[in-house]
């Protein structure tokens, strides 16, 4: 299986266009890749704040919504996103409208 992944790039290097496509796309993902690192650390921090929050203040439904970390930040993202963002956040929002 790896020897087939290893000849597909081999031709990748064997033409020199694809070859330096191949090697821009290397060199842009080190490039990319800080800004993902940032928004998923960024994204934890405030999960872990949200799942807190809602534990301290007995946030209704805060068990079935953010039951763990992991979970906490998909419906963070479906915020970012506003897919069903009323339905995530509206315990939350009826606590304090700050949120």
């Amino acid at each position: 299986r790896y020897v087939r992944i290893l000849r597909s790039v081999r031709v990748f290097l064997l033409i020199d266009v694809l070859g330096s496509f191949m090697m821009a796309l290397i060199n842009m993902m080190r490039n990319i890749s800080w800004p993902f690192c940032v928004m998923a650390l960024t994204s934890f921090v405030t999960a872990v704040v949200v799942r807190l929050y809602s534990q301290v203040y007995e946030i209704e439904d805060a068990d079935e919504l953010y039951p763990d970390t992991m979970t906490t930040m998909f419906r963070l993202f479906q915020v970012t996103t506003m897919d069903n963002w009323h339905k995530c956040i509206r315990g939350l929002v009826d606590h304090c409208w700050l949120w």
